[in-house]
């Protein structure tokens, strides 16, 4: 395509039309549409926009996993919220309820994501990222790089680092 703006708005609409498939059909069927909106259709039209956007297999790789440990987190969303609307309490605060219990990356979350998070430590530091994400990195590489275990002591007593992956 040729304008950026048409190139976004074709993404915009695209996806909008699928987000409202959704909705519609479940008006009518809500396990149908229950079982549209639980596609990956977000996430694979995110993908194409991105392999669009920036052909890079290994940023790519980075956003796919990253997408599978985010969804972990937001699958008790889809219990709590059918409980609170079924005792009463209104949409909207069942939803914010909901989105409430999903938690972001953290610290916690890179340390079992080694790579990932020497990944986005580097970014950071070329000024690719910036936010939370680089300081929950940053920390977690510290924490990984300080527990790295050490070599027997070498001939003179002295403990010697294992060599790390820069």
């Amino acid at each position: 395509m040729g304008s950026p703006m048409l190139y976004l708005a074709s993404k915009a609409i695209i996806s909008a039309i699928l987000i409202a498939a959704a909705s519609e059909v479940a008006k009518r069927y809500p396990g149908f549409g229950a079982l549209i909106a639980s596609l990956p259709v977000v996430s694979v039209l995110g993908m194409i926009w991105l392999w669009h956007d920036r052909p890079d297999a290994t940023n790519m790789a980075a956003h796919a996993q990253a997408t599978f440990w985010f969804v972990l987190p937001s699958l008790p969303m889809f219990l709590l919220i059918p409980d609170l609307l079924r005792h009463g309490v209104g949409f909207w605060p069942a939803l914010a309820a909901g989105c409430g219990l999903i938690k972001p990356r953290d610290a916690g979350y890179f340390r079992f994501h080694a790579e990932e998070a020497r990944l986005v430590v580097t970014r950071c530091e070329r000024g690719q990222k910036t936010g939370s994400d680089c300081q929950a990195a940053a920390q977690a590489v510290a924490e990984l790089d300080a527990a790295a275990p050490r070599q027997a002591p070498a001939k003179g007593g002295r403990w010697v680092e294992h060599d790390r992956q820069q």
